[in-house]
């Protein structure tokens, strides 16, 4: 006998049934998704995966691989573009056959494409539609094309109601400005991580003093880190570390070699992060754009020291510690907090234990996944489906 929140409110013989939706099973929007599968399931909830088959390397396959052993309405791979095309229409077929084929109840999307298939789904379909924006398309500039196209996609979409699940209020304020008003359920749910996540991790014998690991792409401003190397060697040679795969992985080993920090960088391919942040002093996240990075969460959990930018949900992640970040794309502040915190480690590793001590209180996956269940809950409630129905006959009638 399954148990859950939905118990009062469903009528079906089967426990309740909910997809996740996103395109590439990469970063933290992935580990969003596997942390959320895995507490779903514990909570006797049905969960079927729709992803991009691309490959994403050893460690994302190897992940999937766990969740596919979980997933009671199957592990569901289809090509799904980055920009937009026609790949999409055959990437809403696979989503919506899988929905009707599971008689599925929610189908929840993360990040643009994700949160579009899932919410265009409900015009095809019973399901009721999630949507979590982990930044997304919400990282367009308004003026730009992409801005433009995915910009009125999301005021298109969010004329269908469902619920929107922000990963941080800045988020939602972004979405305002750029989207306006939802015509959905709203809450604010941040990241989680697991209690055994909170166990430091010491450093092996020969640690590089700086550690970047994510997805070597501009928007994680690699670039600006590797020029805030350069202006910190006309004094000393600082030694960094650079983890993960991605677009622009090779053109940033090409500006390394350039800016003459070839002895004193180097590149390795995706690890654990736990494992990575082991190899360096202090992890640098000098991202230009972030909605709410796992990679912050997981290092001050791992009692490593972080220097970060104000940039997205970070913010809300260092709460009243958050003067100590930098301002992004901007190579000289950025060199500035490396040496600051370089020069004087007693006090960088207390700062990084009163990190801990406010992420342990306020970001944990059980207090995720029950928020994201509660939403759950009331997108099924027979009066809000019967709303959501009229609202569907409307817009497409």
């Amino acid at each position: 006998m399954w148990k859950s929140g939905f118990s009062k409110v469903s009528t079906r013989s089967h426990p309740p049934r909910v997809v996740q939706c996103f395109r590439a099973p990469l970063g933290g929007l992935f580990r969003h998704v596997a942390d959320l599968t895995e507490g779903l399931v514990a909570r006797g909830i049905e969960v079927g995966i729709v992803c991009s088959d691309e490959d994403c390397g050893h460690l994302s396959q190897t992940r999937l691989s766990q969740l596919e052993h979980l997933t009671a309405l199957g592990l569901h791979r289809t090509p799904i573009p980055r920009t937009a095309g026609l790949a999409d229409l055959s990437a809403m077929r696979t989503l919506v056959s899988v929905a009707r084929q599971y008689d599925v109840d929610i189908i929840h999307g993360h990040g643009a494409k994700g949160g579009a298939y899932a919410r265009a789904a409900t015009l095809f379909s019973s399901a009721a539609a999630a949507y979590t924006p982990h930044g997304g398309s919400l990282h367009f500039e308004p003026g730009s094309l992409p801005g433009l196209v995915f910009h009125n996609l999301e005021k298109v979409l969010n004329r269908l109601g469902g619920a929107i699940m922000f990963e941080s209020d800045f988020s939602y304020r972004v979405y305002l400005e750029k989207i306006g008003e939802p015509r959905a359920l709203v809450r604010t749910i941040p990241n989680g991580l697991a209690p055994n996540e909170f166990m430091p991790i010491a450093t092996v014998p020969d640690a590089v003093d700086l550690l970047f690991i994510g997805e070597m792409r501009e928007l994680k401003g690699v670039a600006v880190l590797l020029h805030a190397l350069k202006l910190i060697g006309a004094e000393r040679q600082v030694s960094a570390v650079f983890v993960g795969s991605g677009p622009d992985r090779e053109r940033f080993k090409s500006l390394a070699r350039d800016l003459g920090l070839a002895s004193a960088v180097r590149f390795e391919d995706p690890m654990p992060a736990r494992a990575a942040f082991s190899l360096a002093k202090i992890v640098v996240v000098p991202s230009l754009a972030e909605s709410f990075p796992y990679v912050v969460l997981e290092a001050i959990a791992a009692l490593r020291p972080v220097i970060a930018t104000k940039v997205g949900g970070i913010p809300e992640i260092f709460g009243p510690l958050s003067q100590r970040l930098v301002t992004p794309d901007d190579a000289d502040a950025l060199a500035d907090a490396i040496e600051d915190r370089l020069a004087a480690p007693v006090d960088t590793l207390r700062e990084a234990a009163d990190l801990q001590t406010h992420v342990k209180s306020h970001f944990n996956t059980e207090k995720m996944v029950s928020s994201i269940v509660s939403i759950y809950h009331k997108l099924l409630q027979p009066k809000r489906r019967t709303a959501m129905a009229r609202q569907v006959r409307d817009h497409s009638g």
